[in-house]
């Protein structure tokens, strides 16, 4: 219907070599809240994350107006897709934005793995070229034109995260088995958060889906999870 145009939509985008299926449980969550949920698949193995951005323009120009209230949510690479795809939609009524697991400043397990002699030929043909520039120290990507907040992971071992029965090797400093913990951070980012669960499931887990709840409304997280109300006292920010 045409006034869906205008209704407030929530993006979300998958990471690298997942997909939409993956944060089906993070979108019914949001659509409790009466947001409209944009769950986009795109092929994040076979292109490098400008092209993957580009593919995603005519979907989203084709459901929203230039006037259309956006969020944004993503999962690890999807972050780096979602900030070039805000680059290219800067007219668009960006709200905010909430990052899970992001690589924004780049991934050591990713580099090691390229990099090292016995897994380099395998990691270039799983992940392809988006998974190179995850690789990188310093992935260069716009910040996102609205405000924006990260949630990352700390728990470095789990049995459901195959990538963390190793990655403990590699990873020395505190992380989510995947990614690094400051690795997940971002210039001027309003706020971040942690919360104790795996890279592999991070959009799955209750308490991140009441922190991006929150933040969708009031552009911060909560000091303390255990004390959001069901109707918070705090002024919620205009979705116009």
């Amino acid at each position: 219907m045409e006034e869906e145009r205008y209704q407030p939509r929530v993006i979300l985008l998958h990471g690298l070599a997942r997909t939409a299926f993956s944060l089906r449980r993070l979108a019914k969550a949001v659509e409790k809240d009466g947001y409209l949920v944009m769950n986009l698949n795109y092929p994040s193995r076979r292109y490098n994350i400008q092209e993957l951005a580009s593919q995603l323009l005519p979907t989203i120009q084709d459901r929203v107006t230039l006037q259309t209230p956006l969020h944004l949510v993503s999962h690890s690479m999807g972050g780096l897709v979602g900030r070039e795809l805000m680059h290219l939609l800067p007219d668009y009524n960006w709200k905010n934005a909430v990052f899970l697991a992001p690589p924004h400043g780049g991934s050591h397990l990713a580099r090691t793995l390229s990099a090292h002699p016995t897994t380099r030929n395998f990691f270039q043909w799983f992940y392809g070229p988006a998974g190179q520039q995850v690789a990188l120290e310093d992935p260069d990507f716009p910040l996102p034109p609205c405000p924006y907040g990260v949630i990352a992971g700390t728990q470095s071992r789990s049995l459901i995260n195959p990538v963390s029965w190793f990655s403990h090797l590699i990873l020395d400093d505190r992380s989510d088995g995947t990614v690094r913990v400051e690795e997940t951070h971002l210039d001027r980012m309003i706020d971040f958060a942690e919360v104790y669960v795996n890279h592999t499931t991070i959009m799955n887990h209750p308490s991140v889906h009441r922190l991006v709840q929150y933040f969708f409304k009031y552009n911060a997280f909560p000091d303390v999870l255990e004390e959001i109300p069901e109707k918070s006292k705090a002024s919620p920010i205009s979705d116009s």
